[in-house]
């Protein structure tokens, strides 16, 4: 490819490599291909592995990716589409990282984030922290959390947190003793009915609404939080893990027992995309590209976030619609011309499978998106649902 100086090729890997991240990952497999591959650097940029690196604030990433391929976690949310779009998250923008609701995994991912650099804190550090800011909302897993951690805390509390335990321990006096609920197996046993609270700088306590009751099996409610480190900077960094209900046995589209149940909650199109070791997958690249979204349907609940993040996403450049509102949903699928599949070598088994991704569809109408279940779904319920397996999915 010719350029002012001779061939694109002969230029520096690093300057070719600073061209290629700016520009979108579509460019950059084209111009793979134009070149039949002879620009070898440009693979730094393909490969999700390589986007970490030069962006993340993670160390070991080739070990992060490993740890996160074999028990089906990915990076999802802004950073994941900045890989795709570059330019679509900024310094302060949270690293997003999706696991499965399957204890093991999830412990092997945060330690696997903790070998590279991340920090995590818990919920009762988190409430001190904002409580400096002024107040801080708890829900009711998170005073559970702060009473179990308040009992086993061996060092000497911060004022905040001892702020923070006193408030919890007022309002809801059986969390004084919480290990008399705490089960051999490690669980936390039923405590009666706990609503949120507010603490203000003072201590003083507000109940509020129980919100999340409200939420939907779908969401994904529970989040890690930390930060990292990168260029002198704190890199705030999330493992959130996916809510399922084993009270609510169905036999389920595969993909729903993946990540995917999470991504398929989000809020809006443009970041319902994912990047792992073996995959990259935008499901609206197209879209996104044009720089707008599609909204979904959200609890009202989470309506004030969704629309600070629509308006923080607003500012970056983009434009937010509803999906066409006609009589028939609007068929989609991974491998239709709207969306981004890139599929990576990788050894060993990774989860999602490409073949499952491969084989995603779905449809959307107005402000609603649904998985499709495959054949092979759907006459597996039909079969069991004879011997009284009923699928509600």
């Amino acid at each position: 490819m010719p350029t002012a100086k001779g061939l694109f090729r002969l230029l520096p890997n690093e300057l070719i490599l600073q061209i290629a991240g700016l520009l979108p990952i579509t460019d950059v497999l084209s111009l793979k291909s134009a070149t039949y591959s002879s620009i070898r650097i440009l693979q730094c940029r393909i490969l999700p592995s390589g986007y970490l690196k030069s962006t993340g604030p993670f160390v070991n990433v080739d070990d992060l990716m490993d740890v996160m391929a074999k028990h089906g976690a990915a990076v999802s949310g802004s950073r994941a589409l900045a890989y795709f779009l570059p330019g679509s998250a900024v310094n302060t923008s949270d690293w997003d990282i999706y696991v499965p609701p399957i204890s093991t995994s999830v412990m092997a991912v945060k330690n696997a984030l903790e070998h590279s650099g991340v920090t995590f804190e818990s919920c009762l550090q988190r409430a001190a922290r904002q409580l400096q800011r002024g107040s801080v909302f708890l829900t009711a897993n998170q005073m559970i959390s702060i009473a179990h951690e308040a009992n086993h805390l061996k060092r000497a509390w911060l004022s905040q947190e001892q702020t923070v335990v006193d408030a919890v321990r007022r309002r809801y006096p059986a969390l004084r003793n919480i290990g008399r609920y705490t089960r051999s197996n490690g669980s936390i046993g039923w405590m009666g009915d706990i609503s949120p609270i507010t603490i203000d700088a003072n201590g003083l306590v507000s109940t509020m609404p129980r919100y999340e009751e409200g939420y939907p099996s779908t969401m994904a409610a529970r989040v890690l939080y930390g930060s990292a480190r990168k260029g002198g900077r704190t890199v705030p960094v999330q493992l959130v893990v996916g809510s399922l209900d084993p009270r609510k046995p169905s036999i389920a589209e595969p993909l729903y027992s993946t990540i995917f149940r999470s991504i398929f909650s989000f809020y809006a199109s443009h970041v319902q995309c994912i990047l792992t070791k073996h995959v990259a997958f935008h499901m609206y690249y197209m879209l996104a590209a044009q720089k707008t979204a599609y909204t979904w349907r959200v609890l009202q609940a989470l309506q004030d976030k969704t629309e600070a993040a629509i308006q923080k996403y607003k500012q970056r450049g983009f434009q937010f619609t509803t999906a066409p509102r006609g009589a028939d949903w609007n068929l989609r699928s991974a491998q239709d011309r709207y969306s981004c599949l890139i599929e990576l070598e990788a050894d060993g088994q990774c989860y999602p499978t490409q073949s499952q991704i491969r084989d995603l569809r779905w449809e959307h109408k107005g402000g609603s998106i649904r998985l499709i279940p495959q054949s092979t779904t759907v006459e597996a319920r039909a079969e069991l649902l004879k011997f009284g397996i009923i699928s509600g999915q």
